[in-house]
């Protein structure tokens, strides 16, 4: 099994996009607020998997595990997530200033996930 990477939040916007290259994410504590993610996760549960869309909705691991792409095309509420302050930035940091957006997965994992 391997180890869990720490979470650290890193202050700036160079800090931010070092943790991405160096650990494939970056750690924004209090970017949502409770109300949000309650908002976000029954909207995920809403959603309804497109095996056409390569979307996933099973259990066969043992432990939920649910993944729909293009979240945003499905459920307007996805939208107000798109860009937000805090992480657009890091987007264009990595990307350039005319990245686009093309996709946006909702991924649900449950209890038992190794």
């Amino acid at each position: 099994m391997s180890n869990a990477l720490s979470l650290i939040a890193y202050p700036t916007l160079a800090g931010q996009v070092k943790a991405m290259e160096e650990d494939g994410y970056a750690f924004l504590p209090g970017l949502l607020n409770t109300a949000e993610v309650a908002e976000l996760r029954a909207a995920m549960d809403r959603l309804v998997a497109i095996p056409a869309s390569y979307d996933r909705d099973d259990t066969s691991g043992g432990f939920p595990n649910k993944s729909i792409n293009n979240a945003f095309n499905r459920d307007p509420l996805f939208l107000s997530y798109v860009d937000r302050p805090g992480v657009v930035e890091i987007a264009e940091a990595i990307h350039g200033n005319d990245c686009h957006i093309i996709g946006m997965t909702a991924w649900l994992t449950g209890p038992g996930r190794p």
